[in-house]
């Protein structure tokens, strides 16, 4: 929907991006709407109704979104581009002990993960596909994730070793 409403020229009133970038959608291109939470939210500034369609294929497992109303002014059409401009700090890894574990092991629970920075840019192309403009609409922060890893007391010593904070 977020994408499909960039493209028709239809006002981002609220919009937060996801807090890992998805497999689904190119980084940069994402709306989380939550109950109660943040919600994606659109204004028509056009002098005509807009109406938004959704169709789902199930086979295909994808969900379509059009938006139908009075044409962008001149032809003119909107297309978007989206890339990551750089990556955070690297996160650390938070190490802790875990008297269950048997002897020996080291259980990853959540791999480390760099947060980004990305950018949306809109690009309008005239009716015989010149580019007339590129306007960057968002520069999103996708924060890095620290890593877990739970040890058997036994291993404690030689994380302990190699420089790591235990917890």
């Amino acid at each position: 929907l977020y994408n499909a409403a960039l493209m028709a020229d239809v006002t981002i009133v609220d919009r937060s991006h996801h807090s890992w970038p998805l497999a689904y959608i190119d980084i940069g291109r994402d709306a989380t709407i939550s109950t109660g939470g943040p919600d994606l939210k659109l204004k028509n500034d056009s002098e005509a109704a807009i109406f938004i369609l959704s169709s789902v294929d199930e086979e295909k497992k994808t969900v379509t979104i059009s938006i139908y109303g009075r044409p962008l002014p001149g032809g003119i059409r909107i297309e978007l581009e989206s890339k990551k401009v750089s990556d955070l700090e690297e996160p650390d890894t938070e190490y802790h002990i875990d008297e269950s574990l048997p002897s020996g092991t080291r259980e990853i629970v959540r791999e480390a993960r760099t947060g980004a920075v990305s950018e949306t840019f809109k690009l309008y192309y005239s009716q015989d596909g010149e580019l007339i403009k590129r306007e960057l609409v968002t520069e999103d922060k996708y924060r890095s994730i620290s890593g877990i890893v739970k040890l058997s007391p036994d291993m404690a010593d030689s994380a302990a070793a190699n420089g790591n904070a235990l917890q």
